[in-house]
């Protein structure tokens, strides 16, 4: 069996071989790092869209022929002004089928018949309702769609990153165009605080209400209440915007099918019937939605419940609609892009269009009867000949439309615009698809530069690690000729052939790659273990967790496999499992063979390491399953039989409508932390003050209850305040810091002949100093004192497990808060993962303790690794989320927001907060990474049915626990945790590189920016999450 010193000489080995290769590779290997950096952001630059904005607007007097201008807003600019007043009712999240509704759906939904005025009022006239769809383009997030319906442009995908806060709008848009510049016309605004940071002194009375608090539901909707009523009562203004977020909130807290939703929509009819009621005949009522929602009520993505948003327009006394389309609109109501308002807004109020607007106005709502189509045939003239100014004046300015395409929109123009409304409006919805073709124009140099350049610095970067320590500067000038070569075609490629500009990063990745694989084979042929069955198996074994990689980071190529994900995970993990319980198995039944400990195998059975082994297996996998329960569907699954989350407790309304998942999770946490506290006890110390101990004994407690209070007063439906969480975060955030700082939890009892050098390490221990200078001399001197007379002999407490105790207990802490960031539902997640953990270390505890001469798998090799990463996104699917814009939960940043930090420092830290509460399980796998390396002391002799007297014979004697690990040389055991750590970020690069390849290649897929885009975003925050727990893990180590 492995035996004490050689358990101490494996852990010698990994550290001093980890912390050669380090000490001598460590530039290359940061240099690595930070091309790995700079390929991403490179990556980003070519394939985030962005747009570059034009600074021209429009006037009423136009130089460009074909417009009329009239001079001033009096009468209207481009065409004749039919309102004098504007009251835009802008409801966050209104869904069609929230203003629009299916009266028969009342009894069993509460969003369905409760905003009736509009509806009403098309039934009793119809040609003073206009009901249309309006769909909005992703990303479905407030800003952008506010952007949107402000300047008529299309959004990139870059401007979801903004949605925290934009700066000032700087573009031409209807806001501005509106008020034309005078100082008489008079602007209020009342809501959403987002507006007021686009549009800084556009209002001249402004009623602003923090928006970010989605806990929030009435806040804002009482004061645009108390405002209205106020507002309404006088005639000074020409232009009233107001902004409500009820809807929007109760649809992210609770869901769309929840008793507040009809609520807050009841709340929204009767605004639209006090505007109405206070209506003269020259004001136009305008009641929209930025954007839907889900049935889980989350927005940001582009389904179909996302971007179909409604819209109404409202007159009191003149009539919007001839009577044929009022008729035909009330038994289908048309379908409008967002962007369409614009131009349509502007026209109807006597404004001139926005200079890069690119909507298209409904020609119904400009048909007058007995004109026969001259009204909506100038109100095309006028918007085709801006548009295609607009496309004029970009294409001069960046030269981006194809010549061939710019000419046939020329020639379209000339032949339609003035006389052909069906020509106009192809011609307006091609200029759009143009225009959406040229922003949709990726660097592809860059993109395919910027992944080769990173398969390059993984391919050296692993080169590090694999095989012997020599050639390491020949390895190092390799990778330096490779990114050079890579720079060079980059900053070349304007200018190079293309042969030569993917030449040159082919050849440095093939070079790479020749390099990897050559110190692979070297390290192989080095190694050269006995063909013995134990060592075939565990070459299986390795062979099996490379497949495993290969499949995680390629399975992003394919749209089915980003669906299902959660599954093909599941099977990955319970793969692994399967392998690690076969060799443990096949090691347990040679040793008692060649023990002569089973000759009647069928009677010895119960109790042998090999059924201990598959219980572990069955176990670990059922948590594992049990885990995956908790993940809910992707908008694209749902619906498919084998993926359905219509029970699933983690459902928006589930948690108020019923109370068992609440205090099922409350008790789960509570039993975690009392079984925390029976390890501690058992394993660790309570005796002493030293502020490990003290943080350890004292801290846990009252983190948790914070935790569970919030939740509770949360389900309660009470005022959802961040103070608790704070409080448990401040706790938690110190007792890490504490454990970092002084991680000593072990306690030597003075006695009175105690030397003067065990009194100073005692007082060092009190005082946490470092385990790396105490612990090794404390060991010394114990040992060399135990054959003094019992009275005076030294009493420690917590010696054994010095090491352990302070890495769990830094883990105790840093998981109590992903839970005050995540919320009670990753309670479940968290102790399922854990026990899965906990359990597949048992199996290779048992590997290592069965293992006969070199060990059957070294300590923290790649099998540990592959299943911990694995592990921490299997956290993130069990949590209930999913790598979605649409799923992102927004609650964190609210512990952050108040009114004194609501600045660019409180969206930042809400950000963090945010991050860190959906890839919490990253966070959490890396830094349990130092674990593996006490895998032997951290769970030899704790399980019972291990200690059965005929099968003990197997296992050494763990008496010295972590004393093992304390006479080794200094550095050893934080090399050891440093090549660890370096593996782990390794394998978590390669799963960012196969997301990004991914998206990269399927860049013009029709789930472009559905599936693969989001995918790459949280493949390479989970990455960048990874080497942030590695950092803390170091720290500690």
């Amino acid at each position: 069996f492995q035996s004490e010193e050689g358990i101490k000489s494996d852990v010698s080995e990994i550290g001093s071989t980890n912390g050669s290769r380090l000490s001598a590779g460590a530039a290359s290997f940061v240099l690595a790092a930070v091309g790995v950096c700079l390929c991403t952001g490179l990556f980003a630059s070519g394939f985030l869209l962005s747009r570059t904005e034009l600074r021209n607007r429009s006037a009423c007097r136009e130089a460009t022929a074909g417009f009329a201008g009239r001079g001033d807003l009096r009468d209207g600019c481009w065409l004749p002004r039919r309102f004098d007043r504007v009251m835009l009712l802008l409801v966050d999240a209104l869904r069609f089928d929230f203003l629009r509704p299916n009266r028969s759906l009342a009894n069993r939904h509460h969003w369905a018949g409760n905003v009736l005025a509009v509806d009403e009022l098309q039934q009793s006239r119809p040609r003073h309702a206009f009901v249309a769809h309006v769909e909005a383009d992703a990303p479905t997030t407030t800003l952008q769609r506010l952007k949107a319906l402000l300047t008529g442009t299309l959004p990139t995908f870059i401007d979801a990153s903004a949605n925290f806060g934009g700066a000032a709008l700087r573009e031409d848009n209807l806001i501005d165009q509106l008020l034309g510049g005078a100082a008489n016309r008079t602007a209020v605004f009342m809501g959403d605080d987002t507006w007021l940071s686009l549009l800084p002194g556009r209002f001249q009375r402004a009623y602003p209400f923090p928006s970010f608090s989605i806990h929030d539901l009435d806040t804002v909707d009482r004061g645009v209440e108390r405002h209205l009523a106020e507002e309404l009562q006088r005639t000074d203004w020409q232009l009233l915007v107001a902004h409500v977020l009820g809807v929007d909130h109760c649809g992210h807290r609770y869901g769309p099918e929840h008793p507040e939703m009809r609520r807050k929509l009841r709340e929204v009819d009767a605004l639209i019937r006090a505007m109405l009621q206070r209506m003269d005949n020259r004001t136009l009522l305008v009641v929209l939605g930025d954007h839907g929602m889900t049935t889980g009520g989350d927005h940001g993505g582009g389904s179909e419940d996302e971007i179909d948003a409604g819209v109404a327009l409202v007159s009191n006394s003149r009539p919007l609609l001839g009577p044929e389309d009022a008729l035909a609109m009330r038994q289908q109501p048309p379908r409008l892009s967002q962007i369409d308002l614009v131009p349509t807004l502007a026209l109807l109020l006597g404004a001139p269009i926005p200079f890069s607007s690119l909507g298209a106005v409904p020609p119904a709502l400009f048909a007058s009867p007995g004109d026969r189509g001259a009204g909506a045939r100038d109100a095309l003239t006028v918007n085709a000949r801006q548009v295609m100014r607009f496309l004029e004046t970009y294409q001069a300015a960046y030269a981006d439309l194809p010549a061939t395409r710019l000419a046939e929109l020329r020639a379209d123009a000339a032949a339609a615009i003035g006389s052909d409304v069906e020509g106009m409006r192809r011609l307006l919805d091609d200029v759009k698809d143009a225009c959406r073709s040229v922003w949709a124009r990726f660097d592809e140099p860059a993109i395919g530069l910027a992944l080769t350049a990173f398969a390059v610095c993984l391919a050296f970067g692993g080169a590090f690690f694999a095989g012997p320590d020599g050639g390491k500067g020949r390895l190092a000038t390799g990778f330096a000729v490779a990114i050079a070569a890579c720079a060079a075609a980059f900053a070349g490629r304007a200018a190079l052939p293309p042969a030569l500009v993917w030449g040159l990063p082919a050849s440095a990745l093939l070079g790479g790659a020749a390099s990897l694989a050559a110190r692979l084979l070297a390290a192989s042929a080095a190694e050269a273990p006995p063909p013995d069955t134990g060592a075939r198996l565990s070459q299986v074994t390795s062979f099996a967790c490379a497949l495993t990689a290969g499949f995680a980071s390629l399975s992003p190529l394919s749209n089915s496999f980003i669906i299902s994900e959660p599954s093909c995970l599941l099977y990955l993990l319970q793969t692994l499992l399967l392998l690690q319980a076969a060799v443990t198995c096949v090691a347990a039944l040679r040793r008692a063979r060649a023990d002569g400990l089973w000759r009647k195998p069928v009677k010895s059975l119960i109790g042998h390491p090999c059924a201990i082994s598959a219980l572990l297996h069955a176990a670990a996998a059922i948590c594992l399953r049990l885990a995956f329960g908790f993940t809910t569907c992707r908008e694209e699954a749902r619906g498919a039989g084998w993926c359905s989350d219509a029970d699933d407790w983690l459902a928006a309304s589930a948690a108020v409508s019923s109370q068992s998942p609440l205090l099922s999770c409350v008790l789960a946490l509570l039993a975690f932390l009392a079984a925390f506290r029976w390890w501690l006890r058992r394993c660790g110390n309570f005796n002493g003050y030293s502020p490990a101990v003290l943080a350890l004994s004292y801290l846990p407690v009252p983190i948790g209850l914070c935790a569970i209070i919030h939740w509770v007063l949360q389900a309660a439906g009470s005022p959802a305040s961040p103070l608790l969480l704070r409080i448990g975060l401040a706790l938690a955030t110190a007792a890490v810091f504490i454990l970092l700082l002084a991680p000593s939890t072990a306690h030597l009892e003075r006695r009175p002949a105690t030397s003067r050098r065990l009194q100073a390490i005692a007082n060092a221990l009190a005082r946490g100093y470092d385990l790396a200078e105490v612990a090794p001399a404390l060991c010394r001197d114990l040992l060399g004192d135990s054959g003094e007379d019992s009275d005076n002999q030294h009493r420690g407490y917590g010696m054994r497990f010095m090491y352990r105790t302070a890495a769990c207990g830094l883990l105790l802490f840093a998981c109590l808060a992903a839970l005050l960031l995540a919320g009670h539902r990753a309670v479940p997640a968290l102790l399922l993962c854990a026990a899965a953990a906990a359990l597949h270390a048992e199996l290779r505890s048992a590997q290592l303790r069965l293992g006969q001469g070199r060990p059957l798998a070294k300590l923290a090799g790649w099998p540990d690794i592959v299943f911990l990463l694995l592990l921490g996104w299997a956290a993130f699917y069990a949590c209930g989320l999913q790598p979605s814009l649409s799923a992102i939960r927004w609650d964190p940043a609210f512990i952050a927001y108040s009114a004194e930090t609501s600045g660019s420092a409180g969206r930042f830290f809400g950000g963090v907060l945010i991050l860190s509460g959906m890839f919490w399980g990253q966070l959490l796998a890396t830094m349990a990474a130092p674990l593996l390396l006490l895998l032997l002391p951290l769970t030899a002799g704790h399980l019972p049915f291990v200690a059965r007297p005929k099968w003990r014979r197997l296992l050494p004697d763990q008496s010295s626990g972590d004393f093992l690990l304390t006479d080794l040389p200094p550095g050893t055991l934080a090399g050891a945790a440093a090549g660890v750590f370096a593996r782990l970020l390794l394998l978590a690069a390669c799963l960012a590189l196969g997301s990004m390849a991914a998206a990269g290649w399927h860049r013009r897929h029709l789930m472009a920016w559905k599936v693969f885009a989001p995918r790459m975003m949280f493949g390479v925050i989970g990455c960048a999450a990874t080497a942030v727990g590695a950092g803390a893990g170091l720290l500690c180590a």
